[in-house]
Protein backbone atom coordinates (compact mmCIF):
# COMPACT_ATOMS: atom_id res chain seq x y z
CA UNK A 1 0.00 0.00 0.00
CA UNK A 2 1.74 3.66 -1.18
CA UNK A 3 1.74 6.05 1.93
CA UNK A 4 -0.53 8.48 2.28
CA UNK A 5 1.46 11.15 3.01
CA UNK A 6 1.54 13.71 5.73
CA UNK A 7 -1.64 16.76 5.72
CA UNK A 8 -1.96 19.79 8.52
CA UNK A 9 -4.26 18.81 10.78
CA UNK A 10 -6.17 21.65 10.95
CA UNK A 11 -6.90 21.85 7.25
CA UNK A 12 -6.60 18.54 6.03
CA UNK A 13 -6.69 19.52 2.60
CA UNK A 14 -3.06 21.06 2.57
CA UNK A 15 -0.08 18.71 2.14
CA UNK A 16 2.71 18.94 4.38
CA UNK A 17 5.12 16.94 2.45
CA UNK A 18 5.79 18.57 -0.44
CA UNK A 19 8.94 21.19 -2.14
CA UNK A 20 7.14 24.07 -1.54
CA UNK A 21 5.74 23.24 2.11
CA UNK A 22 9.38 22.21 3.22
CA UNK A 23 10.69 25.56 1.66
CA UNK A 24 8.08 28.18 3.57
CA UNK A 25 9.19 25.76 6.80
CA UNK A 26 12.66 25.92 6.11
CA UNK A 27 11.70 30.06 5.55
CA UNK A 28 9.53 29.98 9.00
CA UNK A 29 12.33 28.27 11.06
CA UNK A 30 15.07 30.87 9.89
CA UNK A 31 13.04 33.61 10.98
CA UNK A 32 11.81 32.32 14.25
CA UNK A 33 16.03 32.21 15.15
CA UNK A 34 16.42 35.42 13.59
CA UNK A 35 13.17 36.77 16.04
CA UNK A 36 13.46 34.64 18.91
CA UNK A 37 17.03 34.79 19.19
CA UNK A 38 18.28 37.91 17.85
CA UNK A 39 16.01 40.23 19.77
CA UNK A 40 16.52 38.60 23.29
CA UNK A 41 20.43 38.54 22.12
CA UNK A 42 20.77 42.07 20.97
CA UNK A 43 18.43 43.79 24.09
CA UNK A 44 21.06 41.61 26.74
CA UNK A 45 23.81 43.64 24.75
CA UNK A 46 22.19 47.14 24.19
CA UNK A 47 21.43 46.99 27.92
CA UNK A 48 24.76 45.66 29.14
CA UNK A 49 26.22 49.29 27.77
CA UNK A 50 24.00 50.85 30.61
CA UNK A 51 24.82 48.11 33.00
CA UNK A 52 25.58 49.91 36.51
CA UNK A 53 24.40 53.12 37.80
CA UNK A 54 23.75 54.18 34.45
CA UNK A 55 20.72 52.15 34.34
CA UNK A 56 18.90 54.31 37.20
CA UNK A 57 19.79 57.59 35.46
CA UNK A 58 15.93 59.21 34.17
CA UNK A 59 17.25 59.26 30.59
CA UNK A 60 17.79 55.39 30.35
CA UNK A 61 14.91 54.57 32.72
CA UNK A 62 12.73 56.87 30.11
CA UNK A 63 13.56 55.27 27.06
CA UNK A 64 14.55 51.36 28.02
CA UNK A 65 12.75 51.08 31.76
CA UNK A 66 10.18 48.90 30.79
CA UNK A 67 12.98 46.35 29.88
CA UNK A 68 14.08 45.90 32.80
CA UNK A 69 12.14 48.35 35.88
CA UNK A 70 10.61 45.55 37.43
CA UNK A 71 13.72 43.49 38.16
CA UNK A 72 16.91 43.93 40.09
CA UNK A 73 20.11 45.45 39.22
CA UNK A 74 22.01 42.60 38.87
CA UNK A 75 18.94 40.51 36.87
CA UNK A 76 18.32 43.27 34.50
CA UNK A 77 18.52 41.45 31.17
CA UNK A 78 15.84 39.06 32.99
CA UNK A 79 13.32 40.17 30.55
CA UNK A 80 15.10 38.71 27.48
CA UNK A 81 15.83 35.55 29.80
CA UNK A 82 11.68 35.16 29.58
CA UNK A 83 11.91 35.25 25.90
CA UNK A 84 13.68 33.09 25.13
CA UNK A 85 11.75 30.63 27.52
CA UNK A 86 8.78 31.45 25.79
CA UNK A 87 11.05 30.39 21.92
CA UNK A 88 12.29 27.40 23.37
CA UNK A 89 8.82 26.11 24.37
CA UNK A 90 7.25 27.19 21.06
CA UNK A 91 10.50 25.86 18.96
CA UNK A 92 9.53 22.35 21.07
CA UNK A 93 5.84 22.10 20.30
CA UNK A 94 5.66 23.94 16.78
CA UNK A 95 8.89 22.48 15.24
CA UNK A 96 9.73 19.29 16.80
CA UNK A 97 8.72 16.53 14.00
CA UNK A 98 8.63 13.71 16.75
CA UNK A 99 6.18 11.85 18.43
CA UNK A 100 3.40 14.17 20.07
CA UNK A 101 4.27 12.05 23.48
CA UNK A 102 7.38 13.43 23.42
CA UNK A 103 6.96 17.03 22.66
CA UNK A 104 5.07 17.16 25.42
CA UNK A 105 7.39 15.60 27.57
CA UNK A 106 9.99 17.43 26.22
CA UNK A 107 7.84 21.06 26.92
CA UNK A 108 7.22 19.72 30.53
CA UNK A 109 10.99 19.00 31.51
CA UNK A 110 12.02 22.36 29.90
CA UNK A 111 9.17 24.50 31.96
CA UNK A 112 10.33 22.51 35.04
CA UNK A 113 13.94 23.61 34.36
CA UNK A 114 12.51 27.22 34.14
CA UNK A 115 10.66 26.86 37.17
CA UNK A 116 13.78 26.28 39.56
CA UNK A 117 15.62 28.91 37.90
CA UNK A 118 13.47 31.20 38.77
CA UNK A 119 12.89 30.07 42.39
CA UNK A 120 16.43 30.01 42.98
CA UNK A 121 17.37 33.18 41.32
CA UNK A 122 14.29 35.89 42.31
CA UNK A 123 15.29 38.28 39.70
CA UNK A 124 12.22 40.47 40.80
CA UNK A 125 11.98 43.70 42.92
CA UNK A 126 8.99 42.88 44.56
CA UNK A 127 8.62 39.16 46.24
CA UNK A 128 5.15 39.47 44.79
CA UNK A 129 6.29 39.40 40.76
CA UNK A 130 8.22 36.57 41.98
CA UNK A 131 5.41 34.53 43.71
CA UNK A 132 3.15 35.58 40.72
CA UNK A 133 5.47 34.13 38.08
CA UNK A 134 6.61 31.14 40.05
CA UNK A 135 2.60 30.50 40.55
CA UNK A 136 2.39 30.88 36.62
CA UNK A 137 5.05 28.51 36.39
CA UNK A 138 3.93 26.15 38.40
CA UNK A 139 0.41 25.91 36.73
CA UNK A 140 2.04 25.36 33.25
CA UNK A 141 3.85 22.40 34.57
CA UNK A 142 0.83 20.79 36.41
CA UNK A 143 -1.83 21.59 33.20
CA UNK A 144 0.87 20.12 31.27
CA UNK A 145 1.47 16.63 33.05
CA UNK A 146 -2.43 16.43 33.73
CA UNK A 147 -3.21 16.62 30.12
CA UNK A 148 -0.34 14.17 29.30
CA UNK A 149 -3.60 11.61 30.26
CA UNK A 150 -5.34 12.78 27.48
CA UNK A 151 -2.67 10.49 24.92
CA UNK A 152 -4.36 7.83 23.08
CA UNK A 153 -1.71 5.16 24.75
CA UNK A 154 -3.05 5.70 27.85
CA UNK A 155 -7.10 5.13 27.05
CA UNK A 156 -8.49 6.69 29.74
CA UNK A 157 -12.29 6.35 30.83
CA UNK A 158 -14.66 8.87 30.67
CA UNK A 159 -14.75 9.33 34.35
CA UNK A 160 -11.07 9.79 34.72
CA UNK A 161 -11.27 12.09 31.68
CA UNK A 162 -14.08 14.50 33.46
CA UNK A 163 -11.95 14.45 36.65
CA UNK A 164 -8.62 15.44 35.08
CA UNK A 165 -10.43 18.03 33.01
CA UNK A 166 -12.11 19.60 36.42
CA UNK A 167 -8.52 19.20 38.04
CA UNK A 168 -7.08 21.43 35.26
CA UNK A 169 -9.98 23.66 35.47
CA UNK A 170 -9.61 24.51 39.12
CA UNK A 171 -5.86 24.64 38.99
CA UNK A 172 -6.39 27.37 36.38
CA UNK A 173 -8.72 29.18 38.38
CA UNK A 174 -6.98 29.10 41.20
CA UNK A 175 -3.99 30.62 39.90
CA UNK A 176 -6.12 33.29 38.81
CA UNK A 177 -7.32 34.15 41.84
CA UNK A 178 -4.15 34.06 43.29
CA UNK A 179 -2.96 36.85 40.39
CA UNK A 180 -6.13 38.88 41.16
CA UNK A 181 -5.38 38.94 45.10
CA UNK A 182 -1.37 39.38 44.57
CA UNK A 183 -2.52 42.15 42.13
CA UNK A 184 -4.51 44.21 45.34
CA UNK A 185 -2.23 43.49 47.55
CA UNK A 186 0.29 45.69 45.15
CA UNK A 187 -2.34 48.07 44.36
CA UNK A 188 -2.84 48.45 48.31
CA UNK A 189 0.90 48.79 49.15
CA UNK A 190 0.59 51.92 46.08
CA UNK A 191 -2.46 52.91 48.24
CA UNK A 192 -0.51 52.98 50.99
CA UNK A 193 2.35 55.22 49.66
CA UNK A 194 -0.62 57.60 48.18
CA UNK A 195 -1.90 58.14 51.52
CA UNK A 196 0.72 58.07 53.79
CA UNK A 197 -0.77 54.95 55.90
CA UNK A 198 2.04 53.68 58.86
CA UNK A 199 1.41 51.96 61.97
CA UNK A 200 0.24 48.44 61.88
CA UNK A 201 0.23 48.36 58.43
CA UNK A 202 -3.59 47.89 58.04
CA UNK A 203 -5.70 49.75 56.05
CA UNK A 204 -9.96 49.71 57.56
CA UNK A 205 -12.70 52.23 56.00
CA UNK A 206 -12.53 54.34 58.17
CA UNK A 207 -8.59 55.01 57.91
CA UNK A 208 -9.10 55.13 54.25
CA UNK A 209 -12.21 58.18 54.40
CA UNK A 210 -10.66 60.08 57.20
CA UNK A 211 -7.12 60.32 54.81
CA UNK A 212 -9.13 60.61 51.76
CA UNK A 213 -11.26 63.50 53.31
CA UNK A 214 -7.88 65.31 54.96
CA UNK A 215 -6.28 65.64 51.32
CA UNK A 216 -9.17 67.00 49.82
CA UNK A 217 -9.59 69.65 52.77
CA UNK A 218 -5.74 70.19 51.92
CA UNK A 219 -6.32 71.05 48.53
CA UNK A 220 -9.45 73.34 48.94
CA UNK A 221 -8.46 77.19 48.63
CA UNK A 222 -8.85 78.76 51.72
CA UNK A 223 -11.82 81.55 51.50
CA UNK A 224 -9.39 84.53 52.07
CA UNK A 225 -7.59 83.25 48.94
CA UNK A 226 -10.01 83.33 46.12
CA UNK A 227 -10.72 85.15 43.56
Amino acid sequence: VAPIGAYLKADMSIRCDTELHEQWRAAAMAMFFVYGLGVPLGGVILLYQYRGDRLLQKETLGIYGFLYSGFTMKKYYWEFVVMFRKMAIVFVYVFYQGSEDYSSLFGLWLISVFLFINIFTQPFQRRQYWQLENLSLASIVITVNASILFQPRFAIDPVVEGVVTYFIFFVTLAAILAFFYQLAQCGKYKLYMYIGVDGDAELTFDEFWTMTREKMLDQQVPEGQQV
